[in-house]
């Protein structure tokens, strides 16, 4: 008898939570950092609204972002609407977590102003960035280790390191150099956003009020920020917007 109640029990609860996992890919750019804690604390806290308990595995970006395209995984953290666009399976909830100023990153060179054919270094976790070199012509080369693209820019092989504000929090506090400037560029600005594979299709709508509802809580980043906010990092080094640089 007991445990026919056990089963009835079981069926009662909700499906998601009780019954099968409910797995978010996260960028392995964002494994073991800051950012990578703040986006599970984040979607923690969202998903409990929908008493889900996710769980969160790290990827490389284009195996994560096909692993969630063909189900394997059940949502993507954050992407670029241009990158996901490109997954047939993915929907957007419709809810922007930020908005994200992207520019070039250069070191001891106030000005920062990179001629076209300039050599840029690129994190591979930003799947938009060689949509954004074409479009500059750039001669762009991505790197994954941080500490090799530190050094590219400290020896001065490369020019800049192109990223959003948010991501390049990496390679700048990974840097002992003091002399970093920042030049923005307005038409690169995006807006990220939370993907679901299709299956979850009706969560979207639960899912943008649970953003909205856990925005309103304090400790979460707002979804836009000044220029100035997305360039004061937490490790003590200053980055100084290049005086060109529009907000």
């Amino acid at each position: 008898m007991s445990r026919i109640l056990i089963v009835i029990a079981l069926l009662c609860l909700p499906f998601s939570s009780a019954l099968q996992a409910f797995v978010i890919d996260v960028d392995s750019l964002h494994q073991d950092t800051p950012a990578g804690k703040g986006i599970e604390q984040f979607f923690i806290a969202v998903y409990a609204q929908l008493k889900i308990v996710p769980t969160f595995m790290y990827y490389p970006p284009k195996r994560g972002l096909r692993m969630v395209n063909k189900g394997e995984l059940d949502a993507e953290a954050t992407r670029f609407e241009i990158v996901a666009s490109q997954y047939p399976n993915f929907v957007r909830v419709n809810e922007a977590l930020l908005d994200l100023h992207v520019g070039l990153f250069c070191f001891n060179d106030p000005v920062c102003q990179p001629k076209s054919d300039s050599a840029i270094v690129v994190l591979k976790g930003m799947e938009s960035g060689a949509r954004l070199c074409r479009q500059k012509s750039y001669r762009c080369r991505y790197e994954s280790n941080i500490s090799t693209v530190t050094r590219l820019l400290e020896t001065g092989i490369a020019t800049a390191l192109l990223s959003t504000t948010s991501t390049a929090r990496i390679v700048v506090c990974n840097s002992e150099n003091t002399d970093i400037s920042y030049t923005n560029i307005p038409e690169f600005r995006q807006q990220s956003f939370h993907y679901v594979n299709k299956k979850h299709t009706a969560l979207v709508p639960k899912l943008e009020q649970a953003i909205r509802e856990v925005r309103k809580q304090s400790q979460f980043e707002q979804p836009s920020q000044t220029l100035e906010q997305t360039l004061t990092y937490d490790c003590g080094v200053t980055v100084n917007i290049a005086a060109s640089s529009a907000n």
